[in-house]
């Protein structure tokens, strides 16, 4: 049986599952780098990210983990393979200034104006992502993990 983790950092589910669960579960963990503002318009080329954890050996389970990464290169997904330390090393990095911006942002409670420039504009849809994804206990959480 193959047991897929989608949470956005890796290293708590990995040990967990390790932990909890029998050798006859396979896992895997993965990161869709993307929510539903970035891939409402399709997933083609942005990143999902997936390790491999513990997969067996065995063909027929070798393959429900193989089709079902299949999926998401099907649908465009550039595939990026890495340990579940490095991905959580990169997210944090990334996570943690596009999170932290966000929330200077609205505590700072922007608006647009007719005369914004195109940098103030982006500042405008980070802050707009992040209160459109509600990603201050994610934010919080990722925190507190690193």
């Amino acid at each position: 049986m193959l047991m897929v983790d989608v949470l956005s950092v890796k290293e708590f589910p990995r040990d967990h599952f390790l932990q909890v669960l029998s050798q006859e579960f396979d896992i895997l963990c993965t990161h869709p780098m993307f929510g539903p503002e970035s891939g409402r318009n399709g997933w083609s080329g942005l990143p999902f990210m997936f390790d491999k954890v513990r997969i067996s050996k065995d063909d027929h389970r070798s393959k429900i983990c193989d089709d079902f990464l299949h999926i998401f290169k099907l649908e465009g997904c550039r595939m990026v393979e890495m340990s579940c330390e490095e991905h959580d090393q990169l997210a944090a990095q990334t996570q943690f200034i596009t999170h932290t911006m966000g929330r200077i942002l609205s505590e700072l409670d922007i608006k647009p104006t007719p005369v914004d420039t195109k940098g103030f504009q982006s500042l405008l849809a980070l802050l707009y992502f992040n209160l459109l994804c509600g990603v201050t206990s994610l934010f919080w959480f990722a925190l507190a993990e690193r």
